[in-house]
């Protein structure tokens, strides 16, 4: 009768306290029932039943074995009783202390989570903002987009076939796309000027580095983006801009990316000059190994043109919105509406500029 009374009494107590906590759950975390069941209470079940049935095991020996001592008092056996309680009480403790951390440790988890995955969201913002802006930019200039599709093409391929790492590989392909971003900044007038620019509108074409960097720098996660779209236009002799890098002093994927773009100008229609052959475009890469260009990366780059049909060599069949929606980052976002709410993503001797 003393363990039916009470494996009742533990029973009743647990459908109350989960009768409590549902509506709690629900408006605190937005949880349904079922999660309650399975985050808050069945994990403990099997500790609640142990305990029960040691209290009911020590109830049931004081009963049948102290109380019907005559030589015991009454006093004396409930001392007992309440001595070997004890460690039955301190397991108790420890076991509410542990639910409790546990319980700190699955909120500080959840909140890491919850705020890990805002972060990844406003990257996807962030990614998706500046390819909006460089859409824009191609209505300004009806080139910037188509190019940089075709730079980020023939960029990742390179990258590829150089052998770099998957993560090299994805800023290459992302950089390319977003290289002249910067461009935004540079007046109409400049971008689509027939003539030979002066010195001052070559300082404003030249402006779009820096102003790349400005604008991608703010994207936390990926600044060595803003620093490889900051040096894709220095020479590999050192002559370059903004900064007059050379070499190996020059990050690699701003190399492949300045053969790549430079390539795309030559084989484009330009508002002072109509596009070159791409066979014209490769013997300018060649001449200008080791000067303008990585001899590596040019090297690299011409084997893959000659492997490719003239689809490839002028860069004709890609589109910006394709090439965006591969990046690699792009799709390990987590999209805007999965995120979980809060608790309750001119050109210089035929090259580019």
């Amino acid at each position: 009768m003393i363990a039916v009374t009470g494996l009742a009494a533990g029973v009743f107590y647990q459908v109350l306290n989960y009768a409590v906590f549902v509506p709690v759950g629900l408006l605190r975390r937005a949880l349904n029932p079922v999660a309650v069941w399975r985050e808050g209470f069945q994990p403990f079940l099997p500790f609640h039943f142990f305990f029960l049935a040691i209290s009911l095991g020590l109830i049931y020996i004081y009963r049948l074995y102290v109380l019907r001592d005559s030589g015991t008092s009454d006093v004396y056996s409930t001392l007992l009783i309440m001595l070997c309680l004890l460690p039955v009480l301190g397991l108790i403790y420890a076991f509410r202390a542990y639910a409790h951390q546990r319980e700190l440790a699955t909120e500080k988890g959840r909140l890491a989570a919850h705020n890990e995955r805002l972060a990844l969201r406003n990257e996807r913002l962030a990614l998706q903002a500046v390819a909006s802006q460089v859409t824009a930019l191609d209505l300004k200039d009806n080139y910037t987009a188509r190019h940089s599709a075709a730079v980020a093409q023939w960029a990742t391929d390179i990258a590829n076939a150089l052998g770099l790492g998957e993560h090299e590989v994805n800023v290459t392909h992302l950089a390319s796309l977003l290289h002249d971003v910067g461009k935004i900044g540079v007046p109409d007038e400049v971008l689509n000027q027939a003539a030979q620019l002066d010195g001052g509108g070559w300082a404003l074409l030249e402006s779009h580095c820096e102003n790349g960097h400005k604008i991608l720098s703010h994207i936390d996660q990926f600044d060595e983006l803003a620093t490889v779209v900051l040096y894709h236009h220095e020479r590999y002799d050192g002559e370059g801009y903004p900064v007059g890098l050379a070499g190996e002093d020059i990050p690699l994927i701003s190399r492949i990316i300045c053969v790549a773009d430079s390539y795309s100008a030559m084989v484009s229609d330009r508002p002072y000059r109509k596009r070159l052959f791409p066979e014209v475009a490769r013997e300018e890469l060649e001449l200008k190994k080791g000067a303008q260009f990585d001899p590596e990366v040019v090297d690299c780059f011409l084997d893959l043109l000659e492997q490719n049909d003239l689809f490839y060599q002028r860069g004709e069949h890609v589109d910006f919105h394709v090439e965006f929606q591969k990046v690699k980052f792009l799709r390990e976002l987590p999209p805007e509406e999965e995120a979980p709410e809060a608790e309750a993503g001119g050109v210089r001797s035929g090259t580019s500029a």
